[in-house]
């Protein structure tokens, strides 16, 4: 079976800009982007601060300037969740394992409901809207935080969440 000059010198370009595409993606690589595998991290205690109960923290990413975004694994163990707090450009969490809770308030401060989530599921908090989000009661919960750093104004922590809180909301 033969082919048409015409298709044949097409895959050939098709070839060559390949080749250079890929050596251009190579030289890219080499100079502007950052590898590093995550087991790099180290788990670190995320401390009481802004925290009920035991929670761990792993940087997960952080982008030099301009950029803004940054991300790390928070693991929650049973029980263990945030204070309330607010993201300025808001917050975007991927679960990775476990179930876990999360609550809003909105605008006009009507609390939301206890909402559960579980290993798959992605958050999104819009910015300026008050939360919290941990483990349930009866399992440990692990999620990738993702925010931009709003330069003019870092999370604001707020009260913790109450254990009447966080049980009485489960109902």
């Amino acid at each position: 079976m033969s082919m048409s000059r015409s298709v044949l010198r097409h895959m050939v370009l098709a070839m060559v800009m390949s080749v250079v595409a890929l050596g251009a993606t190579a030289a890219e690589n080499d100079h502007n982007q950052t590898v590093r595998n995550i087991s790099e991290e180290k788990w670190v205690s995320a401390g009481a601060e802004h925290f009920t109960g035991n929670v761990q923290m792993r940087n997960a990413f952080a982008q030099v300037s301009p950029a803004r975004s940054y991300g790390a694994y928070v693991r929650f163990e049973p029980g263990a969740r945030t204070f309330w707090h607010i993201h300025p450009t808001g917050q975007t969490l991927i679960v990775t394992e476990g179930v876990g809770l999360t609550q809003s308030v909105d605008s006009n401060g009507n609390m939301g409901p206890v909402i559960e989530i579980k290993a798959g599921d992605i958050v999104v908090c819009p910015p300026g809207i008050r939360h919290w989000h941990g483990a349930s009661e009866n399992s440990s919960m692990t999620h990738l935080a993702m925010s931009e750093r709003d330069p003019n104004k870092a999370v604001q922590w707020l009260d913790p969440v109450t254990e009447a809180e966080y049980k009485g909301a489960k109902k």
